[in-house]
């Protein structure tokens, strides 16, 4: 279903997100705080409300920096219909992917002007927290 242009209320929560997630040394869970979008709610022109609240983490590790987290996206939770009363739950499990992607970065300037350079090398992305679908419940029967 595609949300009108106009009309749509979108209501957001910050929080920090504290989540486990695969260290790729160990292989021990740990724990992930980053700040940021923790829940995001879309009412539609007709009030179906869309609920998204299950993040995907990538973390970039670079010659600028150290790790660098990053939200990548959000999966729907939960679709409502308030109107008739029924509703589609969508449960995720957690897995993570450490084959990397890479991606180069050239250089460029900071703050003032003064330029930096890195030598060609490449930022190597992982993804410690990625969802897969799991199972969606009707609240009406079927699964």
């Amino acid at each position: 279903m595609e949300l009108e242009h106009k009309s749509n209320i979108i209501e957001e929560i910050f929080d920090v997100l504290s989540k486990n997630y695969y260290n790729d040394y160990t292989q021990r869970m740990g724990t992930l705080n980053i700040f940021g979008l923790s829940n995001i709610e879309i009412i539609s022109i007709d009030g179906l409300k869309y609920n998204f609240a299950t993040p995907e983490i990538s973390r970039y590790h670079g010659p600028s920096s150290g790790n660098i987290y990053k939200i990548e996206s959000y999966r729907i939770n939960k679709i409502s219909d308030p109107n008739s009363g029924r509703s589609v739950l969508v449960e995720y499990e957690s897995y993570s992917n450490y084959f990397f992607d890479e991606k180069m970065i050239k250089g460029g300037e900071y703050g003032g002007g003064a330029d930096f350079n890195f030598g060609n090398k490449p930022y190597h992305i992982v993804y410690p927290l990625m969802q897969r679908l799991k199972k969606i419940t009707f609240s009406q029967g079927g699964g």
